[in-house]
This record gives C-alpha cells, structure tokens and sequence, in this order.
C-alpha cells in the first residue's frame, strides 16, 4: 500500500462536503482502489455518520428514480418507433393497393408507378433499419 496516495485521498476527501462522500459511497463506494478506501474510511471516522448515512439513502433513491426515468423514456421511444414502423407500412400497403386497383381497372400509366413506390418504400424503410441494426451490433462490445 502506498501511502503518499493514501495521504492524498485523504486530503481530497477531507474536503469534500457530506453529499459528495454520499455520492461517491452509492456510486461506487465498492470499487475504489485500496488506498483510497483507506482514506475514506479514516475520513469518515471523523464525520457524522447519520448525516452521511441520510445522504447515502437519498442520493440511491435519486439514482434510482433516474434509472427508471430514463428506462421509462427508453420504453416510450420502442413503442414510438414501432407506430412509426406501422404507420410507415400502413403508408406503403395503401400505395400497393391504389396501384393494384389501378392496374385492375386498365391504368397503366400511373397504376405501375403506385406499386413500385409501394414495394420501393417498405423495402428501403426495412433495409435501413436492418442496416442501423447491424452497424450498432458491430460497434456494441457482447
């Protein structure tokens, strides 16, 4: 254990206010390095520990209220993306349909033009979220 960086974390953390222990104890209290648990551990041997023991409780119930936030926001966004997803189906299938009942009733100008645009339009929207999908599952480290 060196002690030249046990001596400087206790510097440090004997300059930090109650809520910013708290907050290094609830974020990663566990993960510190050896020398700086150390010091944390001597620093709050000189603070009062239900202070810090109130902030603790409060900063996790904040973090946790913002996990569940974002998660929320996360959830809304899937469900977004699929009405788009839908919509966008809906948008082409009505382009296939119109040209088909064009094509029916001896339009061939326009009635060609409707199902290619259908077909057209639903596979770039699948290719590009397929290609969205791959780039982000070549660059996600699993």
């Amino acid at each position: 254990m060196n002690q030249s960086k046990v001596l400087y974390f206790q510097e440090t953390y004997s300059k930090m206010r109650d809520d910013e222990l708290a907050y290094l104890i609830a974020t990663g209290g566990d993960g510190l390095v050896e020398e700086a648990q150390m010091a944390l551990t001597k620093v709050l041997q000189t603070r009062d520990l239900k202070s810090i023991e109130t902030e603790v409780a409060l900063t996790a119930n904040d973090l946790n209220s913002q996990a569940a936030f974002k998660f929320q926001q996360m959830r809304k966004q899937e469900q977004l993306n699929a009405s788009l997803r839908k919509a966008w189906h809906v948008f082409c299938a009505a382009f296939l349909i119109s040209g088909i009942v064009l094509l029916i009733f001896d339009d061939y100008e326009r009635g060609p033009f409707f199902v290619a645009a259908g077909l057209i339009g639903s596979a770039l929207f699948e290719l590009r979220r397929l290609a969205v999908r791959f780039i982000v599952a070549i660059f996600t480290m699993n």
